[in-house]
Protein backbone atom coordinates (compact mmCIF):
# COMPACT_ATOMS: atom_id res chain seq x y z
CA UNK A 1 0.00 0.00 0.00
CA UNK A 2 1.35 3.42 -1.03
CA UNK A 3 1.20 5.69 2.04
CA UNK A 4 2.69 8.72 0.25
CA UNK A 5 -0.11 11.21 -0.56
CA UNK A 6 2.09 13.03 -3.03
CA UNK A 7 2.18 9.99 -5.30
CA UNK A 8 -1.59 10.15 -5.93
CA UNK A 9 -2.61 11.50 -9.32
CA UNK A 10 -5.35 14.08 -9.56
CA UNK A 11 -7.78 13.46 -12.41
CA UNK A 12 -8.99 16.42 -14.50
CA UNK A 13 -12.54 15.96 -13.17
CA UNK A 14 -11.28 16.65 -9.68
CA UNK A 15 -9.62 19.89 -10.66
CA UNK A 16 -10.90 23.02 -8.99
CA UNK A 17 -13.14 25.00 -11.39
CA UNK A 18 -11.91 28.46 -12.36
CA UNK A 19 -13.52 31.41 -10.62
CA UNK A 20 -16.60 32.88 -12.25
CA UNK A 21 -16.33 36.21 -14.02
CA UNK A 22 -18.17 38.06 -11.27
CA UNK A 23 -15.54 36.99 -8.76
CA UNK A 24 -12.94 38.83 -10.81
CA UNK A 25 -14.74 42.15 -10.22
CA UNK A 26 -14.73 42.66 -6.45
CA UNK A 27 -16.14 45.67 -4.65
CA UNK A 28 -17.22 48.78 -6.53
CA UNK A 29 -16.05 47.44 -9.88
CA UNK A 30 -18.80 44.81 -9.89
CA UNK A 31 -21.36 47.56 -9.36
CA UNK A 32 -20.02 49.49 -12.32
CA UNK A 33 -20.25 46.34 -14.45
CA UNK A 34 -23.92 46.04 -13.55
CA UNK A 35 -24.45 49.70 -14.39
CA UNK A 36 -22.63 49.20 -17.69
CA UNK A 37 -25.06 46.43 -18.64
CA UNK A 38 -27.96 48.68 -17.69
CA UNK A 39 -26.59 51.38 -19.99
CA UNK A 40 -26.42 48.86 -22.83
CA UNK A 41 -30.18 48.37 -22.48
CA UNK A 42 -30.92 52.04 -21.92
CA UNK A 43 -29.09 53.02 -25.10
CA UNK A 44 -31.90 51.48 -27.12
CA UNK A 45 -34.26 54.11 -25.71
CA UNK A 46 -31.87 57.05 -25.76
CA UNK A 47 -33.12 60.00 -27.83
CA UNK A 48 -29.58 60.38 -29.21
CA UNK A 49 -28.33 56.76 -29.51
CA UNK A 50 -25.56 57.49 -32.00
CA UNK A 51 -23.90 59.90 -29.56
CA UNK A 52 -24.20 57.42 -26.71
CA UNK A 53 -22.71 54.60 -28.78
CA UNK A 54 -19.78 56.83 -29.78
CA UNK A 55 -19.07 57.67 -26.16
CA UNK A 56 -19.30 54.03 -25.11
CA UNK A 57 -16.89 52.92 -27.85
CA UNK A 58 -14.30 55.39 -26.52
CA UNK A 59 -13.82 53.21 -23.42
CA UNK A 60 -12.45 49.63 -23.74
CA UNK A 61 -14.35 47.00 -21.81
CA UNK A 62 -11.38 46.23 -19.59
CA UNK A 63 -11.97 46.09 -15.86
CA UNK A 64 -9.90 49.20 -15.08
CA UNK A 65 -11.24 51.52 -17.76
CA UNK A 66 -14.75 50.14 -17.39
CA UNK A 67 -15.14 51.77 -14.00
CA UNK A 68 -14.10 55.22 -15.28
CA UNK A 69 -16.04 54.84 -18.54
CA UNK A 70 -19.17 53.65 -16.76
CA UNK A 71 -19.22 56.59 -14.37
CA UNK A 72 -18.57 59.03 -17.21
CA UNK A 73 -21.27 57.46 -19.37
CA UNK A 74 -23.79 57.57 -16.55
CA UNK A 75 -23.47 61.34 -16.33
CA UNK A 76 -23.33 61.83 -20.11
CA UNK A 77 -26.35 59.63 -20.89
CA UNK A 78 -28.36 61.35 -18.17
CA UNK A 79 -27.61 64.75 -19.70
CA UNK A 80 -28.41 63.66 -23.24
CA UNK A 81 -31.57 61.88 -22.12
CA UNK A 82 -32.78 65.02 -20.33
CA UNK A 83 -31.94 67.33 -23.23
CA UNK A 84 -33.34 64.93 -25.82
CA UNK A 85 -36.59 64.53 -23.88
CA UNK A 86 -36.91 68.29 -23.54
CA UNK A 87 -36.33 68.85 -27.24
CA UNK A 88 -38.25 65.93 -28.73
CA UNK A 89 -40.73 64.87 -26.09
CA UNK A 90 -41.91 67.94 -24.23
CA UNK A 91 -41.92 70.61 -26.92
CA UNK A 92 -45.29 70.46 -28.76
CA UNK A 93 -45.15 70.30 -32.54
CA UNK A 94 -47.37 72.92 -34.13
CA UNK A 95 -49.68 71.69 -36.86
CA UNK A 96 -49.54 73.48 -40.17
CA UNK A 97 -52.11 76.27 -40.34
CA UNK A 98 -55.13 75.29 -42.41
CA UNK A 99 -56.00 77.82 -45.10
CA UNK A 100 -59.61 78.99 -44.99
CA UNK A 101 -61.22 78.84 -48.46
CA UNK A 102 -62.80 81.89 -50.06
CA UNK A 103 -66.17 81.57 -51.77
CA UNK A 104 -68.83 84.12 -52.66
CA UNK A 105 -72.09 82.32 -51.94
CA UNK A 106 -75.30 83.93 -53.14
CA UNK A 107 -79.04 83.44 -53.51
CA UNK A 108 -79.59 84.09 -57.21
CA UNK A 109 -83.37 84.01 -56.99
CA UNK A 110 -86.25 83.25 -54.63
CA UNK A 111 -89.53 83.15 -56.51
CA UNK A 112 -93.10 82.16 -55.60
CA UNK A 113 -95.07 80.27 -58.24
CA UNK A 114 -98.03 82.69 -57.87
CA UNK A 115 -98.41 86.40 -57.17
CA UNK A 116 -101.75 86.07 -55.37
CA UNK A 117 -103.05 83.28 -53.12
CA UNK A 118 -106.02 82.49 -50.90
CA UNK A 119 -105.85 81.38 -47.29
CA UNK A 120 -105.28 77.63 -47.21
CA UNK A 121 -103.67 77.60 -50.65
CA UNK A 122 -100.23 75.99 -51.03
CA UNK A 123 -97.51 78.06 -52.67
CA UNK A 124 -94.14 76.82 -54.00
CA UNK A 125 -91.01 78.92 -53.55
CA UNK A 126 -88.08 78.10 -55.84
CA UNK A 127 -84.73 79.12 -54.37
CA UNK A 128 -81.54 79.06 -56.47
CA UNK A 129 -78.19 79.30 -54.66
CA UNK A 130 -74.79 79.49 -56.32
CA UNK A 131 -71.12 79.34 -55.40
CA UNK A 132 -69.36 82.15 -57.25
CA UNK A 133 -65.95 80.90 -56.11
CA UNK A 134 -63.06 81.17 -56.33
CA UNK A 135 -62.86 78.10 -54.03
CA UNK A 136 -65.23 75.18 -53.59
CA UNK A 137 -67.60 74.97 -50.63
CA UNK A 138 -67.38 71.72 -48.70
CA UNK A 139 -70.97 71.88 -47.38
CA UNK A 140 -73.36 74.57 -48.61
CA UNK A 141 -76.65 74.99 -46.74
CA UNK A 142 -79.78 76.66 -48.14
CA UNK A 143 -82.20 77.54 -45.33
CA UNK A 144 -85.51 79.36 -45.12
CA UNK A 145 -84.90 81.61 -42.17
CA UNK A 146 -88.15 83.56 -41.96
CA UNK A 147 -91.79 82.92 -42.98
CA UNK A 148 -94.61 85.41 -42.65
CA UNK A 149 -98.25 84.21 -42.75
CA UNK A 150 -97.11 80.86 -44.10
CA UNK A 151 -96.89 77.33 -42.74
CA UNK A 152 -94.11 75.25 -44.42
CA UNK A 153 -95.34 71.79 -45.37
CA UNK A 154 -92.54 70.40 -47.55
CA UNK A 155 -88.96 71.02 -48.68
CA UNK A 156 -87.43 69.45 -51.79
CA UNK A 157 -83.66 69.47 -52.20
CA UNK A 158 -81.69 69.34 -55.43
CA UNK A 159 -79.96 66.12 -56.59
CA UNK A 160 -82.41 63.98 -54.62
CA UNK A 161 -80.84 64.93 -51.29
CA UNK A 162 -83.03 64.46 -48.24
CA UNK A 163 -84.01 67.70 -46.54
CA UNK A 164 -82.99 68.51 -43.00
CA UNK A 165 -85.68 71.16 -42.59
CA UNK A 166 -85.44 74.05 -42.61
CA UNK A 167 -82.24 73.38 -44.62
CA UNK A 168 -80.94 71.51 -47.61
CA UNK A 169 -77.24 70.68 -47.30
CA UNK A 170 -75.17 70.21 -50.45
CA UNK A 171 -71.67 68.72 -50.35
CA UNK A 172 -68.67 69.78 -52.46
CA UNK A 173 -70.18 72.64 -54.44
CA UNK A 174 -67.61 73.71 -57.03
CA UNK A 175 -67.20 77.32 -58.21
CA UNK A 176 -69.94 78.17 -60.69
CA UNK A 177 -72.27 75.39 -59.55
CA UNK A 178 -75.85 76.16 -58.48
CA UNK A 179 -78.32 74.24 -56.34
CA UNK A 180 -82.12 74.56 -56.48
CA UNK A 181 -84.31 74.15 -53.40
CA UNK A 182 -88.11 74.18 -53.39
CA UNK A 183 -90.15 75.05 -50.30
CA UNK A 184 -93.90 74.40 -50.26
CA UNK A 185 -95.90 76.45 -47.76
CA UNK A 186 -99.57 77.04 -47.01
CA UNK A 187 -101.13 80.48 -46.58
CA UNK A 188 -102.47 80.90 -43.04
CA UNK A 189 -105.25 83.24 -41.90
CA UNK A 190 -103.80 86.02 -39.80
CA UNK A 191 -105.73 88.89 -41.33
CA UNK A 192 -102.60 90.03 -43.15
CA UNK A 193 -102.52 90.87 -46.84
CA UNK A 194 -98.91 89.86 -47.56
CA UNK A 195 -97.08 86.54 -47.18
CA UNK A 196 -93.31 86.17 -47.50
CA UNK A 197 -90.48 83.66 -47.25
CA UNK A 198 -86.79 84.52 -46.79
CA UNK A 199 -84.03 82.07 -47.70
CA UNK A 200 -80.29 82.32 -47.03
CA UNK A 201 -77.18 80.41 -48.09
CA UNK A 202 -74.24 79.67 -45.80
CA UNK A 203 -71.24 77.35 -45.57
CA UNK A 204 -71.19 74.87 -42.71
CA UNK A 205 -67.37 74.81 -42.70
CA UNK A 206 -65.18 77.87 -42.06
CA UNK A 207 -65.30 79.88 -45.30
CA UNK A 208 -64.42 83.45 -46.15
CA UNK A 209 -67.39 84.98 -47.99
CA UNK A 210 -66.27 88.32 -49.46
CA UNK A 211 -69.84 89.50 -50.13
CA UNK A 212 -72.39 88.76 -47.44
CA UNK A 213 -74.95 91.14 -48.89
CA UNK A 214 -76.12 88.60 -51.49
CA UNK A 215 -76.56 85.68 -49.10
CA UNK A 216 -80.32 86.13 -48.57
CA UNK A 217 -83.37 86.87 -50.68
CA UNK A 218 -87.09 87.29 -49.90
CA UNK A 219 -90.12 86.34 -52.00
CA UNK A 220 -93.53 87.94 -51.36
CA UNK A 221 -97.11 87.51 -52.59
CA UNK A 222 -100.53 88.98 -51.86
CA UNK A 223 -103.21 87.20 -49.86
CA UNK A 224 -106.60 87.68 -51.49
CA UNK A 225 -110.17 86.59 -50.80
CA UNK A 226 -111.13 83.93 -48.33
CA UNK A 227 -110.68 80.20 -47.97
Amino acid sequence: MDMNPASKKVTPSAAIPPPVASAMLPGPTAGVEREYRCYDTALMYSPLPWVARTLRSSFPRGAASRMVGGIFMKRTISIFFFVGTALFGLVPVRAAAQEVPTADMAIVSNTANVKHAHVGQQVSFTIVAINNGPDLVEVLAVTYTSVQNLQPVDEICDLGISADSPSCEYSTVQPGQARTTIVVAEIVDTGAKIASLTACVTALDPTNDPNGANNCATATLKIVGKR
